[in-house]
């Protein structure tokens, strides 16, 4: 089984290159909902003590309001999953998974080079195919950083496996 998840599309992530890509995020969740599949979110929520904080210095998402899904994206979100890394498997994610027998994950969200990056390459040495949909996904970072995570992930996921929206949904 696919399964579309929608990575940190949260207010304190929000730039304008990151604002450009939710009508292609809107149409997957439209997609996947009409065939069936299921769509996940992950919301990231940083803590003062954690490594964002202490070794990097960031001290975003620290408060709900930054925290929050964008408004509109909010009400497709039937299951969110919260996470305190960059990664998408959590416990709670990893169980569900399971029990929906997945096969592929398309990603979409941001950031490309950071959460999408690692949860795309931990699918994959969990035999789970990782589908980043590259015009679906950004980094807050800039395009630079979207263009550089896009060619290390062909690298290191297979180039089929970086895809558009278009080539997923026949508009």
């Amino acid at each position: 089984m696919k399964l579309l998840c929608i990575v940190d599309m949260q207010q304190g992530f929000i730039t304008p290159e990151c604002q450009a890509i939710v009508p292609n995020v809107m149409l997957l969740i439209e997609y996947f909902s009409l065939q069936k599949s299921p769509v996940i979110f992950t919301k990231f929520l940083n803590t003062p003590d954690s490594p964002y904080c202490e070794h990097l210095g960031w001290k975003g998402l620290l408060n709900k309001p930054e925290q929050a899904l964008l408004p509109g994206l909010d009400i497709y979100a039937p299951r969110v999953f919260s996470k305190y890394g960059y990664s998408i498997w959590t416990k709670a994610v990893s169980e569900y998974l399971n029990t929906q027998n997945i096969e592929t994950i398309y990603f979409a969200g941001l950031d490309s080079d950071a959460c999408i990056y690692e949860s795309a390459l931990q699918a994959f040495d969990q035999k789970i195919q990782p589908i980043v949909i590259r015009d679906a996904c950004t980094s807050s970072a800039g395009p630079d950083y979207h263009a550089a995570a896009l060619k290390l992930l062909k690298r290191q996921i297979g180039e089929k496996n970086i895809i558009s929206t278009y080539d997923l949904i026949d508009v």
